[in-house]
């Protein structure tokens, strides 16, 4: 979109990182790509 900030995943990756969590992003030339968001469960200890 010509009218966008491209700040989305800028904002996303602050959220999950506050809440410990964590983003993997597997982009394929073509094909498009998938965003993985990891946010631990509530009283879970992290890995």
């Amino acid at each position: 979109r010509a009218d966008a900030t491209g700040l989305g995943l800028a904002i996303v990756q602050q959220i999950v990182t506050s809440h410990q969590g964590s983003i993997d992003i597997d982009s394929r030339e073509g094909r498009g790509c998938t965003v993985r968001i990891h946010l631990p469960l509530p009283g879970s200890t992290p890995s």
